[in-house]
């Protein structure tokens, strides 16, 4: 057996392994490359500062968020980069919510946002469900000149950017999108294939192979990869159901009640709470609710 079949397959697209790949003080020249090939340049970034992805709660009765990667520019933006696996069909809502979170976090003087989700799966429900550019950016936040039939961005400071990793396939559209970002489309799709002379995208194939060879990466991925599968149907019946249950409360039951079947799993393995929050994508204290 080669080297290169043992390894396991794993891909960027699963959140533990791209938040491990560009989410660390490690992996910055990573998450600057993969930044700049997204905004192409609009602005260009030099350097980043990563951030605690556990955000504020507004008031004692509200729920925190735990973001996939936050960080800070040279510039002073807040950049907020999430990955997205399943079409939960609530993506514009998600994004809106997001960018509302961290906008009250961080407000001051010369602040700017940019909140950029990376897709991985095609796009099925809600208003992007028809559109076809692997690189949108959606105006929130526009007004009708009334001199003409031309739309206004109302705050050029706050920017939502959606990269479809699916779309990534018609040569046409290709033609309109840069080098590096073609790179790392396919980096997302399969890490082996890329030869770049690029040192952020090194850096990231080199972690990749650290993290596929890991015994203890590979087993939270099994179960993280198991998780996804039950939630990926949890969503369908929901959906199917949903005119008698609602949508929303099924899904919050569904979910939960995977959430501690894993956790329970995880835990009868040796896992300790907080190597499982993170597998989950929840804080501590929301996994202690949920084994309560």
């Amino acid at each position: 057996m080669t080297e290169e079949s043992k390894l396991y397959k794993l891909t960027p697209t699963m959140d533990f392994v791209f938040k491990r790949i560009f989410g660390q003080d490690d992996s910055k020249k990573s998450l600057i490359s993969l930044l700049n090939a997204i905004l192409n340049g609009n602005p260009f970034i030099k350097d980043v500062t990563i951030l605690n992805t556990e955000t504020q709660k507004e008031d004692p009765n509200s729920k925190a968020s735990r973001l996939d990667i936050e960080a800070v520019t040279d510039t002073g933006t807040i950049v907020n980069v999430e990955l997205q696996c399943v079409d939960t069909g609530d993506l514009d809502s998600r994004s809106i919510t997001y960018a509302a979170q961290l906008i009250s976090q961080h407000t001051k003087k010369g602040f700017s946002y940019n909140g950029i989700w990376i897709v991985r799966d095609k796009i099925t429900h809600g208003p992007m469900a028809n559109r076809t550019h692997p690189i949108e950016e959606v105006l929130y936040c526009m007004i009708p000149n009334e001199s003409d039939n031309y739309y206004t961005k109302f705050n050029n400071k706050s920017r939502i950017i959606f990269v479809h990793l699916s779309r990534f396939k018609d040569d046409k559209l290709l033609k309109t999108i840069n080098k590096m970002m073609k790179e790392w489309a396919e980096f997302f799709i399969d890490p082996k294939r890329i030869e770049s002379e690029d040192d952020g995208m090194k850096d990231a194939q080199y972690l990749w192979t650290k993290l596929s060879s890991s015994e203890q990466i590979k087993a939270q991925i099994r179960a993280r990869e198991k998780y996804e599968m039950d939630k990926a149907s949890e969503i369908a019946v929901a959906r199917d159901e949903g005119e008698k249950k609602g949508i929303e409360k099924g899904l919050i039951e569904g979910e939960h009640r995977k959430m501690k079947e894993l956790a329970l799993k995880m835990q009868s393995k040796g896992f300790d709470n907080c190597t499982i929050a993170d597998c989950l994508n929840i804080s501590i204290g929301e996994l202690n609710k949920i084994l309560n």
